[in-house]
């Protein structure tokens, strides 16, 4: 039996913790249920562009709760998330 997907395991925490912090940011809490509306949200954007299973979908974008969700909206669609951290500096 294969563990359980990144999709399975939000779906079953928004079940059993919906109003919980999932995510805390700043001085800031996003719960399970919040966070499943912002996936759902980014599943159906990236969707109507055509993303696909098998597609990389490069996301842009600084450290924050959106990335959590555009990773799990890659993840939903059966796309390859590609971080691209405009922030990050090699040493």
């Amino acid at each position: 039996m294969s563990p359980p997907s990144a999709q399975a395991r939000l779906l079953e925490n928004v079940r059993s913790r919906g109003r919980g912090a999932a995510l805390h940011w700043n001085d800031r809490s996003i719960s399970w249920a919040e966070l499943d509306d912002r996936v759902d949200a980014a599943a159906a954007r990236l969707a109507s562009l055509g993303v696909q299973a098998g597609d990389r979908v490069a996301c842009y974008c600084e450290t924050h709760p959106d990335v959590v969700a555009a990773l799990l909206a890659a993840h939903a669609l059966g796309a390859i998330w590609v971080p691209i951290n405009p922030g990050y500096q090699d040493a």
